[in-house]
């Protein structure tokens, strides 16, 4: 009793796993969908510039302004960003709320 079964980073695999089958990828081939979840997952750790683990505000509004300049990273703009993917309201990212909104976006 008490003892972890499973990692946390076991957990986040058997969720993404699930995700992508979830969304319709159990057809492409294996190295396609861990290619997909491996580039996902470099994208979130370059946003997560403070590597707590979510993709917040200020990290976003950082990555947003170094690509499109000060004119059109204005804080509204990045908090829509945020509000149009974010699944739980809690203003921030997980990997997971990345990964489904990337998904959306991927030309299938």
């Amino acid at each position: 009793a008490g003892q972890q079964v499973m990692t946390t980073e076991s957990v986040v695999n058997f969720k993404r796993a699930a995700a992508m089958t979830a969304m319709g990828t159990c057809g492409a081939k294996e190295t396609d969908v861990g290619r997909f979840l491996r580039g996902v997952r470099k994208i979130f750790e370059l946003l997560d510039k403070d590597k707590d683990g979510e993709i917040n505000i200020t990290d976003l509004q950082e990555a947003v302004q170094n690509i499109l300049g000060d004119k059109l990273s204005s804080n509204v703009v990045v908090e829509q960003m945020i509000q149009m993917v974010d699944e739980n309201n809690d203003q921030t990212l997980s990997e997971e709320e990345l990964l489904t909104a990337v998904r959306k976006l991927a030309p299938r």
